[in-house]
């Protein structure tokens, strides 16, 4: 907590004190992990440490740092992977057969459950955000995402065992991620007890899904046709770049991504925005580094603001909202 604190600390000379913040907390991690002391403190624990000296070290601008946050990223994800789905399903069902009278002990094991969804998913949405932040192959995907959702934040923060009881017992199942994004693409809405920040996973959820498709389409073998006779390969067909709004379908599905951008903000009620097409079309790709390059991203940018001007009309409507939140 210290290391994340001292990000905010109001001092002169601040950047250095993050740096070596950091720096002590990941040695002391390695020490335990070395020393084999992880064996004695709970895992759930240990993740979260290591989660926040992760966080810390990508935004603590230390070049070295950084680079071993993302060396860092497969223990989380290994998070994921094994004890979050695993534990959290066999928990549930342990849960839903304890009485009302048990009204502590339910609320113990549900925060346990509750806190490994959550820290699980906020592992999934930093793979999602440092993809597109700081130009990363993400690591996890939607169909990892196949375990509920983190509850409405008003039953999370329930102060007693009888308060989180009565909200427990009115509360509804929760999907998950995989299962909200299919109906809010397919069914265009959402559950009404999605808390904040389970819309923020729907958020970067409908990116993840833009990203597949556009990866997808990008691929050159995606339009050719299959033949059993020989044929010629083009250059272009090898190399050249794919203007992916000609595509008819990855329009629809920018199309529908947008709709479903659409019903999240009506549920936001002045809270969460989202400017999709802005991040789509830049924060994807790195910093240009030659004038060649800066060159090339403004015709880009040029041509996605001619061709493409309706979907960049909205790009700076939900740029605009964001900064309105």
């Amino acid at each position: 907590m210290a290391a994340i604190g001292s990000h905010y600390a109001k001092i002169e000379h601040v950047q250095g004190l993050v740096v070596a913040m950091h720096e002590f907390l990941r040695r002391a991690i390695n020490m335990v992990l070395e020393t084999g002391h992880n064996a004695s403190i709970e895992r759930l624990v240990f993740t979260q440490v290591r989660l926040l000296s992760c966080i810390g070290m990508m935004y603590c601008g230390a070049q070295q740092l950084i680079e071993r946050a993302k060396a860092s990223r497969i223990d989380l994800v290994a998070f994921c992977e094994t004890e979050w789905v695993n534990y959290t399903e066999q928990q549930d069902q342990l849960l839903r057969s304890h009485t009302v009278d048990q009204a502590a002990s339910d609320w113990k094991a549900w925060c346990c459950a509750e806190s490994r969804r959550r820290t699980g998913y906020t592992i999934w949405l930093l793979d999602c955000m440092w993809s597109f932040q700081f130009q990363v192959r993400p690591l996890l995907s939607l169909e990892d995402a196949r375990v509920p959702v983190p509850c409405q934040e008003v039953l999370w923060e329930a102060s007693t065992a009888l308060d989180w009881r009565q909200l427990y017992s009115v509360s509804t199942k929760n999907l998950s991620l995989h299962e909200v994004i299919q109906i809010l693409y397919v069914e265009k809405r959402l559950q009404s007890s999605t808390g904040e920040f389970s819309r923020i996973l729907c958020i970067h959820a409908l990116f993840r899904r833009t990203w597949e498709v556009e990866a997808y389409f990008k691929q050159p073998l995606t339009l050719w046709s299959p033949a059993a006779e020989q044929q010629a390969i083009k250059p272009k067909e090898m190399s050249g770049p794919v203007w992916l709004p000609e595509i008819q379908i990855y329009s629809r599905w920018r199309n529908s991504a947008c709709d479903c951008l659409d019903v999240l903000h009506w549920h936001a009620n002045s809270v969460i925005g989202a400017a999709v097409q802005l991040a789509l079309l830049m924060t994807r790709e790195r910093e240009p580094e030659s004038d060649g390059q800066i060159t090339e991203a403004r015709t880009h940018i040029r041509r996605w603001a001619m061709e493409d001007q309706y979907k960049a009309r909205l790009a700076m409507i939900h740029a605009g909202v964001s900064f309105w939140h």
